[in-house]
């Protein structure tokens, strides 16, 4: 039995057209407000309108009630690709700029790395905050331009079918979003505030990852020192990442799953910190958010449905810029936990793949009380961290 079509090839989950759209168009999507239709009355100019630089990827053909991406619409493919290739090519020469500055900056990070642990510190969090912008604006935006137009010129055709994918796909994961990553993002502020009043030290005393603790039996803390961070930054850092992965994870599988791969991923980033970094304490929630990557990589690399959507490529450049942050942090980051979590999310995450033949997003069919179950635990295990924080 084939698997099913995935959700986002449908076109009945975009938006429809009013009833006085001409038989061919696109989507002004250079506006704001409600979303303005150009139409027009043949192939041909909309083709002209598409080659001088309409503000749109998304249209519709003669005969049709919904958008589609305009990639697909063979009638103007032509002027499709003519517009990706200039496109492609502004963005390859406006990549350069911030590429040359992170180039240069890397390495004089490299030949003038401090001695100093404080001042090692302050220049990786500015590195963080500035290197990512430079990363997105400067790597990823030249390496997807050259190989978009690499693609372009070896087979057009194929281009067009992989870029409306990615399209369809994007869109659709954009309708997403994790109320368990909200809830466990509230629950960090929280946690923090009460680590603020009972001090660093003491929370990491009482909750973290200390490894002697752990080998002598205290188990909880495998868990409890995920919800724990360092400072504002630490747990910003793992807020923002955690809601937009978990966004797109929603697109695949439902919140039970997520809660699943996180608790896994956090306990496999805490046993392989305890297992490759013995005497070093550890705190933060990065090896379930991790994990949530892994989940989404694993997925992507094993269910056939997200084939050329390009997240696997997205996901591999985010990968690579992690690597990069954790070898110039290794001194701050415990690499061994990310890596656990990473690998424990991609392991479940290529497990939910090999069910293919289930619709998306999958669903763990939990029972009511199950959930509620859930829910209540989670909501003890909050509590007794506060308690034990706040306890004198």
């Amino acid at each position: 039995m084939p698997p099913p079509e995935p959700p986002w090839s449908s076109n009945d989950l975009w938006l429809a057209l009013p009833a006085d759209a001409g038989p061919w168009g696109l989507l002004d999507t250079s506006g704001k407000g409600e979303p303005r239709f150009w139409s027009f009355g043949d192939a041909e100019s909309l083709g002209a309108a598409i080659a001088t630089g309409a503000p749109s990827l998304i249209g519709w053909q003669a005969g049709e009630r919904h958008l589609r991406p305009l990639a697909e619409i063979e009638g103007v493919a032509g002027a499709v690709e003519a517009r990706a290739r200039l496109d492609l090519a502004l963005d390859l020469r406006r990549s350069r700029g911030p590429l040359a500055v992170l180039l240069v900056g890397t390495a004089a990070l490299v030949a003038f790395w401090p001695e100093d642990r404080s001042l090692r510190l302050a220049l990786l969090l500015l590195a963080v905050l500035a290197g990512v912008q430079l990363w997105v604006r400067g790597a990823e935006s030249a390496f997807v331009a050259w190989r978009g137009l690499r693609r372009l010129a070896r087979d057009p055709a194929r281009w067009r079918r992989a870029s409306a994918r990615e399209l369809r796909f994007q869109l659709y994961a954009s309708r997403f979003a994790s109320r368990l990553a909200m809830v466990l993002s509230i629950g960090f502020v929280v946690v923090w505030a009460a680590m603020a009043y009972a001090g660093s030290e003491v929370a990491v005393e009482r909750l973290g990852l200390v490894k002697d603790r752990v080998r002598g039996g205290e188990w909880w803390r495998l868990f409890t020192c995920a919800l724990l961070h360092a400072g504002p930054m630490h747990f910003l850092m793992n807020i923002a990442a955690g809601l937009s992965l978990a966004g797109i994870g929603r697109a695949l599988v439902d919140e039970g799953r997520l809660l699943l791969v996180f608790v896994a991923s956090v306990l496999g980033g805490s046993l392989a910190s305890l297992l490759l970094m013995p005497h070093k304490a550890s705190i933060g929630a990065s090896g379930g958010i991790m994990g949530w990557g892994g989940l989404l990589l694993g997925f992507a690399l094993a269910h056939p449905a997200l084939r050329d959507c390009g997240l696997a490529a997205r996901l591999g450049r985010w990968v690579l810029l992690l690597a990069l942050i954790g070898i110039a942090g290794a001194d701050f980051i415990d690499n061994a936990a990310h890596a656990g979590g990473f690998a424990t999310g991609g392991l479940l995450g290529w497990r939910f793949a090999l069910d293919s033949g289930r619709s998306l997003p999958q669903q763990t069919g939990w029972p009511a009380a199950v959930r509620y179950a859930v829910i209540g635990a989670g909501a003890l295990l909050l509590g007794a961290v506060l308690l034990r924080l706040v306890a004198r």
